[in-house]
């Protein structure tokens, strides 16, 4: 009897704070979630859709920008940057340029190329400067590029150079075929090689 009872004591004692961990555990859990609601509730976000001629004229999507704000309980308030949404008529997703610490020279962007009228099409330098206007209304950013953006003509499309990070300079590339229909549309954080 006196075996059991030996055994009986430090099986009872680790039940005992395996159950005291397990509530302070649960209670913690509670405490984040709790917290986690009450910031939730200062949250709201706007939404404004994005809107130009050029927007129209090059894309079929809808554009929107959604930025979030934070009342907190003293009164002060805070805006966060905005992140940009697009809507195709089947899904709405987010929306993102490669950033110029992107791993590759020529980033692909297929939900922007998803998103172009089909029957835009790019032919001379003109209809090249609607695309850039739009991407530069699309993607408004403070740009260290000093004037419009600069278009030049490759043997497979278009360059469209509109920005410059620590003197390389960045911009769109856009592959056509012979008709001017938009293949691909891409990103390159280092374009001089075009």
């Amino acid at each position: 009897m006196s075996i059991q009872f030996k055994y009986a004591v430090p099986a009872c004692a680790l039940i005992f704070f395996a159950s005291i961990s397990g509530l302070s555990l649960a209670a913690s859990n509670n405490v984040e979630e709790s917290i986690r609601k009450e910031m939730e509730s200062w949250q709201t976000v706007k939404v404004r859709e994005k809107e130009s001629l050029a927007l129209r004229t090059v894309f079929s999507c809808t554009f929107y920008t959604a930025k979030p704000h934070t009342s907190y309980p003293d009164g002060t308030t805070m805006s966060g940057g905005g992140v940009l949404f697009y809507e195709n008529g089947r899904v709405i997703k987010s929306l993102f340029r490669p950033s110029a610490f992107a791993s590759s020279n020529d980033e692909p962007m297929p939900e922007l190329r998803a998103c172009l009228n089909e029957n835009f099409l790019i032919t001379n330098p003109e209809e090249a400067g609607v695309l850039a206007e739009a991407l530069e209304k699309l993607f408004a950013q403070n740009s260290s590029f000093p004037e419009d953006a600069e278009i030049k003509r490759f043997q497979n499309g278009w360059v469209i150079i509109n920005d410059e990070f620590f003197g390389k300079r960045q911009g769109y590339i856009i592959t056509t075929n012979s008709e001017g229909a938009i293949l691909r549309v891409g990103y390159s954080v280092n374009i001089d090689g075009y």
